[in-house]
């Protein structure tokens, strides 16, 4: 599954993407935040497969992002607690590799989250 924008897309997390998610999160040493959990290269087997098991369950979605002009990686996001009984889900576990905050990916992966959970998801 793919959800795609003007300049990025969000692609379903695999357990292939562990190199590419490290590097992105060496851009601005990420795994140092203390506000979010963001894995390093002794944490993202670990980090990746909790993640697929939500996948598993039913219970997350969890994404790569990635630019569309040179398919680099920079991040991941996610639908977690995914309660479809109820309709509701959230969105989190969001990090961006450091050159990447404060511009238009943020915003843009949000929107194509929304637009999918309210659209396809309903």
């Amino acid at each position: 599954m793919e959800l795609i924008g003007i300049k990025t897309k969000l692609r379903l997390l695999t357990a292939a993407d562990s190199n590419a998610l490290v590097e992105a999160a060496a851009d601005g040493e990420l795994w140092q935040l203390n506000y979010t959990l963001v894995p390093n290269s002794d944490t993202i087997d670990n980090y990746i497969t909790n993640a697929l098991n939500t996948y598993a369950d039913s219970s997350g979605l969890p994404f790569v992002i990635e630019l569309i002009d040179s398919q680099k990686i920079i991040g991941t996001t996610r639908f977690w607690h995914i309660d479809k009984p109820n309709r509701s889900l959230e969105i989190g576990s969001t990090w961006i590799a450091k050159s990447w905050q404060r511009s238009f990916v943020n915003t843009e992966i949000k929107y194509l989250m929304l637009k999918y959970a309210f659209e396809t998801l309903h």
